[in-house]
């Protein structure tokens, strides 16, 4: 049997929980509302530094160095040395006409584009002189190791960009991979 003191009650927490509801409304699902710059990105992100780009827009062309898109002749020093020289330039894009260049260890340095265009291709050498050695981690072990295809450390602004193609011709590296784990794992050293 509900008393007077009891509808008084229910009565002040269905207040309550009415003056509750007012004031905090149920959540609404958050719809975020970007502001879109000419580049298709959100704006805040030049502000961020997120996807900037090189700032100049100088070009380089790698077979200007020497580099020879044949699939055949070592074109690493060449394709470096236009990367080195955009880089002291203060920054720009390095090119490729179409074709296959066979090519060692790359650096790449602050405020440079490598583009590989449709019709340019990379290809990894194959000669172990072409990457030199560089203190990594291996299979969980670090070690000195021949350094990789793409490099960059310790570098800002750096972009590769196009539709071109990169091949590392894996096969052998994967190979050596292998037989250092299969050693380190015998030895327990992971």
């Amino acid at each position: 049997m509900l008393t007077k003191s009891h509808y008084h009650t229910s009565s002040f927490f269905f207040l309550l929980i009415t003056s509750v509801l007012l004031f905090f409304p149920a959540p609404v699902p958050a719809q975020a509302r970007f502001v879109m710059g000419a580049d298709g990105l959100p704006a805040w992100t030049k502000e961020t530094g997120a996807r900037t780009t090189p700032q100049s827009t100088r070009l380089f062309l790698a077979n200007a160095h020497g580099a020879k898109g044949d699939g055949v002749t070592n074109s690493t020093r060449a394709i470096q040395q236009a990367i080195d020289a955009c880089n002291r330039s203060g920054g720009g894009i390095v090119r490729f006409k179409p074709g296959a260049y066979v090519t060692g260890a790359l650096f790449l340095k602050s405020d440079v584009e490598l583009r590989l265009d449709n019709g340019v291709t990379l290809l990894a050498s194959q000669d172990d002189a072409d990457y030199p050695s560089t203190w990594t981690r291996v299979a969980g072990v670090e070690m000195n190791w021949p350094a990789a295809l793409i490099n960059v450390s310790e570098q800002h602004n750096v972009r590769i960009s196009g539709d071109g193609t990169i091949n590392g011709r894996g096969d052998k590296w994967w190979e050596r991979y292998l037989q250092v784990r299969l050693n380190y794992d015998a030895r327990g050293l992971r």
